[in-house]
């Protein structure tokens, strides 16, 4: 317990005391003055405060435990502590015990406010407790999804569990379940069986899924509700022995309204009319007898000759206008003229043999001719007769017909098209700026007062051939306001760029250069227009390989180290073993240990003859990789096909 001591005012330490006189304080339902002990007075301690031991002393025990107020009573079995312990002699009298506690009391009353015990928890509306262990699960919220029970300053409060922290919200139709703001939130559980005719939902006593089936109406007397298992939509499925057909129900074998070919047949058909074959009818020629139906549900019948049942069956006439044609109640051909048909004249169309339209152009000679300016484009057009619809001669100038405009000359340099007053053909009149950009780029123009800079366009005074002849009006190497090449150097991206390797300390580095604009509107990678950035290290070589670049950095790998048995080849596109690689830069590093500087392949000349896809003689490499090692023979193009 803490105490306050007398001269200074100030808090003690917590009175620590032996376990053997611990198991002498008394509890509500102790009273009992051990055996051979002093009376010990009760009313010697501080008011409403319960002193309990925090471990039982035994026997010989000299460890001694700290006694605090406000902590719930623990079991205490005092018969555990023998009599001569009880009796020790550095027990205090009960009249000491009651004159410290007196004295104690008088202190803590005569303290001020601001001296109170830190180490006395303020007054607890819940459980006082140590740790969150001594907070009962069912008053504190453990038992509560999301909610944890926690000891805060002594007293027992309800907390909100980690956010995000998985739960259990105790329905079995939720999934992924979360804390959120104390609470257990889940997402439905999705049921689907995949079938469009069920309603699916989730049993709330066992989780699992249950679909109920979609009940259709019969659309019909003979047919029975159906559900399109994949639309979900409402249908009917015809009973047998009928057929549905155009929105009424139809028995079998009974003919169509109106056409004896036609017939219901559910086993051909259910839903549509089936041909009627051999059918007895009439097709109404009556140059035809025995007449049935055929196997297509047209009525046919047979005929003498000279009997027609199609036009197919007359002989084509000469005269488009007036086509052999079968009259097919009379069974006979007959010449029949075609209405509005033509086979001549300037309105005539010969295609189709009919009269042309209104306004379609029936002659090539102008009845005039009209003028237009089209900015600095002097533009004419020709007036044709026309057709006038009603018949095959009916061309004149009235309707007339438009021909398309057509430029026949641009007024240059400052002067403009100018339209003149009676219709005739436009002029062209200097006026405001003029002058041409004709070797003026960038500067005024040598042959009037207009500019060819890249501030004309603000300045509003450039010459009219300004953007053709040194402007521009798009691309990345374009000032687009301005129109105007950017500075040469300028950035751009249009066109690849080298790259350059080295190797440095076995690592292999990469140095990338950047096209920029050659001050021609053009993105250029040529070697005045490149810029390269700095070194950038790649990354190491694997275990067994070896940092290799090409002497003119075009090229660098990480090539495996051994010549051993492969002198005079490549190694998997990677280094070299033959002489050839002393070149380039690149041989394997092994090749003069391995014995590979005296191999010269199959001679000493360098040719690809007869070694097409593997090493050539003399060194050189025949195969595929060559041209990227560049080791190839002087001769590979003898392997074009190979």
């Amino acid at each position: 317990m803490t105490r306050r001591d007398r001269d200074t005012g100030k808090l003690s330490p917590p009175l620590v005391l032996p376990r053997w006189l611990v198991a002498l304080v008394p509890l509500a339902a102790c009273s009992e003055t051990p055996p051979g002990a002093a009376a010990v007075d009760a009313g010697a301690f501080l008011p409403d405060v319960t002193y309990v031991a925090l471990d039982v002393a035994v026997a010989g025990n000299p460890d001694v435990v700290s006694v605090k107020p406000d902590v719930a009573a623990a079991k205490l079995d005092s018969a555990a502590a023998p009599a001569d312990v009880l009796a020790a002699p550095d027990l205090a009298p009960a009249d000491s015990l009651a004159a410290d506690a007196t004295a104690a009391a008088a202190d803590a009353a005569a303290a001020p406010a601001d001296a109170a015990p830190t180490d006395v928890p303020a007054a607890c509306t819940t459980t006082t407790c140590a740790t969150a262990a001594d907070c009962p699960e069912s008053a504190y919220g453990t038992a509560v999804a999301c909610q944890i029970a926690v000891c805060a300053a002594g007293c027992c409060k309800v907390a909100e569990a980690q956010e995000g922290g998985a739960c259990a919200d105790g329905d079995l139709c939720t999934v992924g379940e979360i804390c959120s703001g104390g609470i257990c939130v889940g997402a439905p559980k999705t049921c689907d069986d995949g079938n469009a005719c069920t309603l699916d939902t989730c049993n709330p006593q066992t989780g699992a899924c249950m679909g109920t089936a979609k009940v259709c109406a019969s659309p019909s007397a003979c047919q029975k509700g159906a559900c399109d298992p994949k639309s979900g939509a409402c249908g009917g499925e015809t009973k047998p022995g009928f057929c549905f057909v155009q929105g009424a129900c139809v028995s079998d074998g009974m003919a169509a309204p109106e056409d004896v070919c036609k017939y219901c047949n559910s086993l051909l058909d259910a839903g549509a009319w089936s041909a009627h074959a051999g059918n007895p009818c009439d097709d109404g020629n009556a140059c035809t007898f025995s007449d049935k139906c055929t196997s297509e549900g047209i009525c046919k019948g047979k005929g003498p000759p000279g009997c027609c049942t199609t036009d197919a069956d007359c002989a084509p006439s000469s005269d488009p206008c007036k086509p052999n044609k079968c009259n097919v109640a009379a069974g006979l051909c007959a010449i029949m003229p075609k209405s509005g048909c033509c086979d001549a004249g300037a309105c005539c169309d010969l295609a189709s043999n009919s009269i042309a339209a209104l306004g379609t152009p029936c002659g090539v000679t102008p009845v005039a001719i009209e003028y237009q300016c089209a900015g600095a484009a002097v533009q004419q057009r020709d007036v044709l007769p026309g057709c006038d619809g009603k018949g095959a001669n009916g061309c004149s100038a009235d309707p007339p017909v438009f021909g398309a405009w057509q430029t026949i000359k641009t007024c240059a340099g400052s002067s403009v098209c100018t339209p003149t007053a009676s219709g005739a053909e436009p002029t062209c009149e200097l006026t405001g700026i003029y002058g041409s950009c004709t070797g003026a780029c960038g500067a005024k123009a040598k042959d009037g007062n207009c500019h060819c800079d890249a501030s004309c366009t603000q300045m509003s005074d450039c010459c009219s051939d300004f953007v053709p002849l040194c402007g521009c009006v798009s691309g990345e190497c374009c000032a687009l306001t301005a129109q105007y090449p950017k500075p040469a150097g300028s950035s751009c991206t249009g066109v690849a760029a080298p790259s350059k390797y080295k190797c440095v300390t076995g690592q292999l580095w990469q140095q990338n250069a950047k096209p920029t604009c050659d001050g021609k509107n053009t993105c250029s990678a040529a070697p005045a227009s490149l810029v390269w950035e700095d070194w950038i290290a790649q990354a190491p070589c694997a275990a067994g390989t070896t940092c290799k670049a090409a002497d003119d950095g075009s090229i660098g790998k990480c090539l495996a180290p051994t010549c051993a048995g492969r002198c005079g080849t490549a190694l998997a596109g990677v280094c070299l073993c033959s002489p050839f690689c002393l070149s380039f830069g690149l041989c394997c590093p092994d090749f003069i240990a391995a014995g590979c500087l005296g191999v010269t392949g199959c001679g000493g000349a360098k040719t690809c003859s007869g070694k097409c896809g593997g090493s050539g003689t003399g060194g050189c490499m025949c195969d595929a990789d060559c041209e990227l090692f560049g080791d190839c023979c002087p001769d590979k193009a003898v392997c074009g096909c190979g």
